[in-house]
């Protein structure tokens, strides 16, 4: 921040800038940086250090005012926030799709109100879009500085109000505890609430405020002599910042314990440069390396909508070269944006005065938010599209007729979803993930055809395997072990003769695990133990699976989806000769994938007679599962239910 009525500008900490916003960029393309989003926890901790440093010297000279601060911090934020808000809404009417459009309008409705984060909280779900359908997302982070924005002073006025005698002290205590308090509510969320810990404003708080508490905190004289220990104090928080970039990755529980050292890092740099230069500050002070600093703010706000784009328009993964491009073009509107946008009001050149500037920020914020209101009203203008491709995005969003989620604590009163003929004796039980939900149309209505009832049991992330599981914010856990025992306990006392296992088996064979067996000596075992108490195993391979978004590329490529088209190649999940053992044990495999091939064209089949197959990659629609696997169903379950 190099604003005039700012305090004594450091280029150190636009250097620091430059770290974290070029972390966060390299990490979103994946070029290196595995850990890059720790960039974001720096940016948090500069924030809160120049943030209260700014309020303690008003509050100090006695010149503070809420308006004068707000007023300060419109200047800073909002013109190319406006802006990039502004040209990311209209890309998203020419590119989105309606329900993708209706999601960015209810994210600038959030963002209007300071709750972004509140709002990408909320929608964190297994069947969400993922992130690469959110051309705002990265705006979380600012809503949490933005709430911060609003509490702090607020915090620090009533202190020096209350206790103006003890009023630093105050402060410091005060600071203390809610970074303990804050510190503590993320390293318990990280296990209990995930979503809510990376998001929200309570479980990072201790991060700004790690920034507020350096201001408090004396130059050291020892520091101010010993140019030495001032070297390895700046190497030691440079270090901090720069290991965890490149050795924590995307199964890093984050933020928690794991944000301390980056943190920690940002904190002890903007120290110790307080105390004289180091090479660390040197290196930092670069004219390349504080301009990149300079531009941060806007190259932050560009950088994730142009990947989103590119990411959207591209539909398959990009390559390098294309994820350099948005480098490149992230690099140039943030050039443009710093310099005609950002700069003009920062300077005063335009929103010249105090009720300007506010009623510049209040009007602008006003207009995107009905912008983003109507997007999301229209549910996303579905006029923009043509007959064909709004029948794609109907089948697409069609919802199952048919809930078979299942909790635990479901299981443990052993109620469970009721499929086929209601009323008749099941025979039948499916049990799996998400997928075995997703083929419940087809089973249903196979199952109703026969006159015979089951019943259906679907956790997403929890394949069927006995003492077996993945961590995922979307199951249980460490728990999934005992839901699936649960499950199998009740099938073996109701003696259902017939146990259909469903999963994504490929997405759990090249899933890291601490299990002791692999997925296919569970599954055998699996099998193995239904066996043994008499009933008959079934299981279905997976789907094929596809490395684009299928409604996307059907509505980009129109009813020639053939241009897009999976590996025919793909593997099962389960090695060829474990499904051998398995048949040997007495379990019956169905293999789903020859359904969905075209063998003339060589390639699987994503959509027919304009109806979407599937609703994501490898998920299958409503009207995909009962296309697909109802005539695979009346061919392979080829069971004498009267006998059974």
């Amino acid at each position: 921040m190099s604003e005039p009525y700012n305090l004594k500008y450091r280029p150190d900490i636009d250097g620091l800038r430059a770290i974290a916003v070029v972390s966060v960029i390299l990490f979103h393309t994946h070029i290196g940086c595995p850990g890059g989003y720790v960039g974001v926890d720096v940016f948090f901790v500069i924030s809160g250090y120049l943030i209260t440093a700014l309020l303690w010297r008003d509050m100090q000279s006695g010149t503070f005012t809420f308006v004068e601060f707000w007023e300060r911090r419109a200047r800073r934020i909002a013109p190319a926030l406006l802006f990039v808000t502004l040209a990311t809404l209209i890309a998203g009417y020419l590119l989105l799709l309606p329900m993708d459009l209706r999601g960015l309008g209810r994210a600038i409705v959030a963002q209007s109100l300071f709750a972004a984060n509140i709002n990408y909280w909320q929608l964190t779900g297994y069947f969400n879009a993922g992130s690469d359908d959110k051309p705002l997302l990265h705006m979380w982070s600012l809503a949490v500085e933005e709430q911060f924005y609003l509490v702090a002073p607020l915090v620090l006025w009533a202190i020096c109000r209350a206790f103006p005698a003890r009023r630093k002290q105050t402060i410091v205590a005060t600071i203390l505890v809610l970074i303990a308090a804050s510190l503590a509510l993320s390293i318990h969320g990280v296990r209990a609430t995930p979503s809510a810990a990376f998001f929200l404003l309570p479980s990072r708080a201790w991060e700004l405020l790690l920034g507020s508490i350096v201001v408090f905190l004396p130059v050291s004289q020892s520091l101010s002599v010993s140019g030495r220990a001032r070297h390895c104090v700046a190497l030691a928080g440079l270090t901090m910042i720069v290991a965890p970039i490149f050795a924590y990755t995307k199964q890093t529980s984050f933020p928690g314990l794991a944000a301390v050292p980056p943190c920690l890092g940002a904190a002890l740099l903007i120290w110790v440069h307080q105390s004289g230069r180091t090479v660390v500050s040197g290196i930092m002070s670069l004219r390349p390396v504080v301009f990149v600093g300079l531009i941060s703010y806007s190259l932050y706000l560009w950088h994730w909508p142009l990947l989103v784009y590119m990411q959207y328009y591209c539909l398959t993964p990009l390559t390098l070269l294309e994820r350099l491009i948005v480098v490149l073009l992230s690099v140039l509107c943030g050039t443009i944006s710093w310099k005609y946008v950002e700069s003009p009001f920062r300077l005063r050149h335009l929103g010249k005065t105090r009720r300007a500037m506010l009623g510049t920020t209040v009007v602008g914020l006003s207009v995107i938010s009905l912008m983003g209101l109507a997007c999301f009203l229209s549910k996303g203008f579905p006029q923009r599209l043509s007959e064909e491709q709004i029948a794609f995005d109907d089948s697409a969003r069609e919802l199952y007729p048919i809930d078979a989620r299942t909790e635990m604590s479901d299981v443990i009163n052993g109620t469970f979803t009721a499929i086929g003929a209601k009323k008749s004796q099941p025979k039948i039980f499916v049990w799996g993930d998400s997928h075995a939900g997703a083929l419940i149309p087809a089973i249903d209505q196979f199952l109703t055809e026969c006159g015979i009832g089951g019943l259906a049991a679907s956790l997403a992330g929890a394949p069927p395997l006995l003492d077996w599981y993945v961590e995922s914010e979307w199951n249980l856990g460490t728990d999934v072990p005992l839901y699936n025992k649960l499950v199998l306990d009740f099938i073996r006392q109701h003696q259902i003769p017939h146990v259909l296992l469903v999963g994504q088996w490929p997405h759990y064979e090249s899933m890291t695990t601490n299990n002791r067996q692999s997925v296919d000596e569970a599954l055998l075992q699996t099998v193995r133990c239904i066996k043994a108490f008499g009933a008959q195993p079934w299981i279905l391979l997976s789907v094929p699976t596809h490395s684009f978004d299928v409604p996307r590329a059907l509505n980009r490529t129109g009813l020639s989806g053939k241009q897009l088209a999976a590996d025919v190649d793909q593997p099962d999940g389960i090695r060829p000769e474990t499904i051998a053992l398995i048949k040997m044990a007495g379990g019956m495999v169905i293999d789903p994938k020859p359904r969905f091939l075209d063998v003339v064209k060589n390639v699987y089949v994503i959509q027919s007679n304009g109806v979407a197959l599937y609703r994501d990659k490898n998920h299958l629609t409503v009207q995909g599962a009962q296309l697909m696997l109802l005539p695979l169903f009346r061919e392979s379950l080829t069971i004498n239910w009267k006998g059974n």
